[in-house]
């Protein structure tokens, strides 16, 4: 009996030094579960990021095959004399008859972004439009692509 009073006492004195921790045991394993919650949000962004890239560098592939095998560059409707920046979901229309170009037909503007246009809506009233886009980011190809095109110029983008 002797021997379990002292064994009875130190595990008293344990338990007693214990209690004060309690609250920062909770508090210690809040901070874990943030961290844990940080930690997996930093790996999605890194996942997002990876996966953004490996698609940007599969449709610069494209854009700069589009470039290569041949593109029908935009440019100003009015002016004819400069380059225009594609957006997606518009009609191309042919400079001279003002109709729209039919689907299928590969475009491309001055920045180095590509489109296929794309009638996908069935009411033959309405335009192909900028579909499939594909930039690439190559300058010296577009502007040798372009260069066959003579006669319309460049304007660079600007912000507001």
């Amino acid at each position: 009996m002797n021997l379990k009073t002292p064994h009875l006492l130190f595990a008293g004195l344990v338990a007693l030094t214990a209690i004060p921790s309690l609250g920062n045991l909770k508090s210690f394993s809040g901070e874990v579960a943030r961290a844990r919650a940080e930690a997996d949000r930093i790996g999605q962004d890194m996942t997002e990021l990876q996966l953004a890239q490996q698609e940007a560098e599969q449709k610069a592939a494209i854009a700069d095959e589009r470039y290569r095998t041949g593109v029908v560059p935009v440019v100003d409707l009015a002016t004819q004399g400069h380059y225009v920046t594609l957006s997606k979901n518009q009609p191309v229309l042919d400079s001279l008859t003002r109709q729209p170009l039919p689907a299928g037909t590969v475009v491309a503007d001055a920045n180095g972004n590509t489109g296929v246009l794309v009638d996908d809506d069935n009411d033959p009233t309405t335009p192909a439009v900028v579909q499939k886009m594909a930039f690439t980011g190559n300058r010296q190809l577009v502007q040798d692509a372009l260069a066959q095109y003579g006669g319309a110029s460049y304007g660079l983008p600007t912000a507001y």
